[in-house]
């Protein structure tokens, strides 16, 4: 059972039980979208038999929209779509005794130990949100959320051949589905039927596992995602 499927089937389970509870006592719809930076921590990968790639993601944007349900004070139910984008740089080496020299086989360039790239991630979560009492105009909350998160890499760098020509290599040029897991701190202020959000928010998942080659290697780059947000957004309730 992939990984998507498993967290669809969470979502189902929990959502089923608690809109049903909604129907006889919450307080009705809302419909939610925020946009911000996003930090995704660096991963480190390293194999003595292989190679060792160091991805260093940059700063980047993500937005979020999301569709709730507030259930009887102070608990409220959240189902919302994602998508962030983050460039990279980072190093790559390659871990082998070479006994042709690289640039003469064609298929086996010279890598420039410098990569860059990005990392586009399309995620679902489903949260359950805690309304905290207002402090003065402001209504405090915190939410944990589990979902799925794909992750899809582009990871390359220049390749040269002896007789002078370059292309792009790619190291890593794929994606995988895993679980996520979420928390997220905020606060809302009110105004008339919409509220203004300000919200930090943290992610992580559990191993993505990609494929990955060198010009003499393959190896299976698996490391964690951790993304760090700060969204500004707008809830409007219906």
């Amino acid at each position: 059972m992939s990984a998507r499927f498993s967290a669809y089937i969470l979502a189902t389970a929990i959502l089923t039980p608690a809109f049903a509870q909604a129907q006889s006592g919450g307080s009705g719809f809302y419909g939610t979208f925020e946009v911000g930076p996003s930090i995704i921590e660096d991963m480190n990968f390293a194999e003595a038999t292989t190679a060792n790639l160091n991805i260093d993601p940059k700063a980047g944007i993500a937005v979020r929209g999301g569709l709730g349900y507030r259930l009887m004070e102070p608990l409220r139910i959240e189902l919302s779509l994602g998508y962030s984008h983050n460039n990279l740089n980072g190093g790559f080496q390659q871990n082998v005794q070479v006994i042709v020299p690289c640039g003469t086989i064609a298929g086996q360039p010279c890598l420039n130990p410098n990569i860059d790239g990005n990392i586009d991630s399309f995620s679902g979560f489903l949260t359950g949100y805690y309304d905290f009492p207002a402090i003065g105009a402001l209504k405090p909350y915190a939410g944990i959320g589990v979902g799925f998160v794909t992750a899809d890499f582009d990871v390359g760098t220049a390749g040269l051949m002896n007789d002078g020509t370059r292309s792009r290599f790619a190291i890593l040029n794929e994606s995988d589905t895993v679980v996520g897991y979420r928390g997220s701190l905020g606060a809302a202020y009110p105004l008339g039927p919409v509220d203004l959000t300000l919200a930090y928010t943290y992610t992580f998942t559990d191993r993505v596992n990609v494929a990955g080659r060198g010009t003499y290697v393959n190896f299976n780059f698996d490391k964690r995602v951790n993304a760090h947000t700060i969204n500004v957004g707008a809830v409007y309730r219906f």
